[in-house]
């Protein structure tokens, strides 16, 4: 020994290598499972929302709704209904707008009547029109439900 300590060249040459393989190889994962969980989340947010806009209309008796804008972010309503049984969403907003992130396909208006039971003419599935592999992707409205589900064959399976 000639009383020297410390790392070779090669030494470090081979740890730098390693840990470049580690980030090639795990970068792209890392990038899908995010991907996956902002389609959840954002899925989860639209549900929740969904559910509030409910118990907003029956607690409050009132109409109230979603709707899109032209910049495809939705807002949470409440008010009446147009001359030709429509929702109005021009009413008074009850919550601030959400862009979801990747944008959400679906009708652009849905709403419930002041018992929170869903107006026949708005039953929806909203979903996220890329298959990133999130567990729920759709959400599913009926006449006294609303669920997350799964996007199969352009049917949103409802969760259990």
């Amino acid at each position: 020994m000639n009383g020297r300590s410390g790392f070779t060249l090669v030494e470090l040459m081979v740890v730098v290598s390693l840990a470049a393989l580690l980030l090639t190889w795990g970068l792209p994962a890392f990038s899908a499972w995010n991907q996956q969980h902002k389609v959840e989340g954002q899925m989860a947010q639209l549900y929740s929302d969904l559910q509030y806009a409910r118990i907003h209309a029956y607690g409050v008796k009132v109409p109230t709704g979603l709707w899109w804008d032209a910049q495809g972010a939705y807002h949470i309503s409440e008010g009446g209904y147009n001359a030709n049984g429509t929702f109005n969403p021009n009413a008074t907003e009850i919550a601030p707008p959400v862009t979801p992130q990747p944008a959400v396909s679906g009708q652009q208006t849905v709403s419930f009547d002041g018992r929170g039971l869903l107006d026949p003419n708005s039953a929806a599935t909203f979903w996220v029109a890329s298959n990133y592999g999130s567990p729920t992707d759709c959400v599913t409205i009926s006449l006294t439900n609303i669920a997350l589900g799964k996007m199969h064959g352009g049917n949103c399976q409802a969760q259990q």
